[in-house]
């Protein structure tokens, strides 16, 4: 069973009604209703673009047809295929998606492990200093930790050690399915890597829970481009670490919102996949998407109102997004 790995750079989007009209008829209507909460158009573009790619995933790599592919929500958030309900290795496959910035990522694993992705980008903007920043976020690491992400010499390498690491702890978290009540001072990395690159995967990182080492996990990282990075963590099921080459690289939400730590993220568990290897353009391990891609796949679910779509359209774009 090969991986699945996508990502979809939001700055394709092509901003029309019929576009809109077109995504929104193809979701269920639980996830329109949510869409429509959003406030700025860029966060409910991410939003559908990362609805769409569970969707394409159901449907073109589990042999699912459009119409049938149907989800539910855990009670942290996380969707699950729940129809058809009669496959007897529903668990087989988890997909996991992330988006933040300008980037919408997607991945999958099979054999029965778990799998987390993350995406940020790596600004900063809550009106305060980084010292006093990094202040207030004390809690969220270790010792060890904050000791490597303070020994970068000036504030923007601090600050991408810093979502570097965050991108880890969530990645690790959504595997989980655990949510964002997670002591995350209970996950401790050691980053073997200094720096991250957009041309390698790296892939020496490992961490320790509880304070006791945990081989079973296999991390993945890698810039996508020079304001964002990503991190991939999987569990295979066996517990064993080299299982874990089914990981790819592709596509604890708002804990501080004004200081854009606010990705958001999807996983679902599915049946075994097939070979679903599509495309040619590739960033780190990711196929990228076209947005052509992305619609032509769509397949109408339920109609929707001209009145839904204006709302959208009347929606301003965060202008720090």
């Amino acid at each position: 069973m090969s991986s699945i790995r996508w990502a979809f750079n939001t700055r394709l989007w092509v901003n029309s009604a019929e576009n809109w009209k077109m995504c929104l008829s193809s979701i269920q209507k639980e996830e329109v209703e949510r869409l429509s909460e959003f406030v700025f158009q860029n966060s409910a573009v991410s939003s559908m673009i990362g609805r769409l790619l569970l969707r394409r995933w159901a449907s073109k790599c589990l042999s699912l047809s459009w119409t049938d592919v149907q989800f539910g929500r855990t009670d942290k958030g996380r969707p699950y295929l729940v129809w058809p309900q009669c496959y007897k290795h529903s668990r087989d496959v988890d997909g996991n998606v992330s988006h933040q910035g300008d980037w919408v990522v997607f991945a999958s694993c099979g054999d029965g492990a778990k799998i987390g992705v993350d995406v940020m980008k790596v600004e900063y903007a809550g009106g305060k200093s980084v010292p006093e920043f990094f202040r207030l976020m004390k809690r969220q690491f270790t010792a060890q930790e904050w000791s490597v992400i303070m020994s970068g010499h000036n504030d923007m390498t601090q600050l991408a050690s810093f979502y570097r690491h965050w991108c880890l702890k969530e990645a690790v978290v959504k595997a989980l399915g655990i949510g964002i009540g997670y002591d995350l001072q209970r996950i401790s990395f050691q980053v073997a890597s200094e720096t991250l690159s957009e041309a390698t995967v790296t892939r020496d990182t490992t961490v320790e829970i509880d304070g006791v080492p945990d081989n079973r996990w296999c991390f993945e990282e890698c810039k996508l481009d020079d304001q964002h990075s990503a991190a991939v963590a999987c569990i295979p099921a066996s517990g064993k670490r080299e299982d874990s080459s089914l990981v790819t690289l592709s596509a604890v939400s708002n804990l501080v919102q004004s200081s854009n730590l606010s990705s958001n993220e999807d996983g679902v568990g599915a049946t075994q996949a097939a070979d679903c290897s599509m495309g040619v353009d590739k960033c780190c391990g990711f196929e990228l998407l076209s947005l052509d891609e992305i619609l032509s796949d769509l397949g109408e679910l339920s109609p929707v109102t001209d009145e839904l779509v204006q709302l959208f359209m009347k929606k301003e774009r965060a202008a720090w997004l």
